[in-house]
């Protein structure tokens, strides 16, 4: 936005961020709930979004990895430049292990072993920033959710000229259903016929680098 100006005090005028979608999201909301300001209603879209990943555990990633010799200490996270770890959804290739959240994983394995160990790991992902590019099947086939979500985040906020707690749970069962839709279709593999793939990366030398591919 030029000069910093806040687009609610101008009739008619629109959000504007780095997403086409996101715009979209920000329009819609802004026009449903008047006198928002443009810090507000980005700081619940956020938010809203990162709430959204961390509960359907949409965004899923299959991985091999490498543990080499004396080495205890697995890093997942972060899984790149745009993309961090929120939990582990399966784990397999250690006997004693323990879970650091996020994304580490490390062998109590007394003595440390002196033999390389693989294994697989499922990781749940959710984005680190407002401008992290989101699929077209979230902006579209969940963007009803996440509208309800952040309406429900609005309306829960107390002492507004919106606050509305009659609306705020309608629009919160709304976003809850929509999590778990999208939590099945994540479980689904985002398939209702035929089968699954999907191309993994090596966590090489303890550390998962974030390569993806073989």
């Amino acid at each position: 936005m030029s000069g910093g100006a806040d687009p609610c005090a101008t009739p008619g005028a629109l959000f504007q961020s780095s997403s086409a979608d996101l715009d979209r999201l920000l329009d819609n909301v802004g026009a449903m709930v008047p006198g928002l300001t443009t810090d507000v209603l980005t700081m619940v879209a956020w938010n809203t979004i990162e709430d959204f990943y961390q509960r359907s555990t949409y965004r899923r990633e299959h991985v091999y990895w490498q543990l080499d010799p004396q080495q205890i200490v697995l890093n997942f996270d972060p899984y790149d430049s745009n993309w961090r770890v929120c939990r582990f959804l399966y784990f397999s290739g250690l006997q004693n292990v323990k879970f650091i959240p996020p994304g580490r994983v490390q062998d109590v394995t007394y003595p440390t072993p002196d033999t390389e160990r693989t294994g697989e790991a499922l990781l749940a992902l959710k984005p680190n920033n407002l401008n992290v590019a989101l699929p077209y099947d979230v902006w579209t086939t969940y963007f009803e959710a996440l509208m309800n979500g952040v309406l429900h985040r609005l309306y829960m906020q107390p002492g507004k000229p919106y606050s509305d707690m009659q609306a705020a749970q309608l629009h919160g069962r709304l976003y809850r259903s929509g999590i778990s839709s999208a939590r099945a279709d994540a479980q689904a593999q985002h398939l209702r016929e035929g089968s699954s793939w999907q191309y993994p990366y090596f966590a090489v030398g303890g550390h998962a680098d974030g390569r993806q591919g073989l």
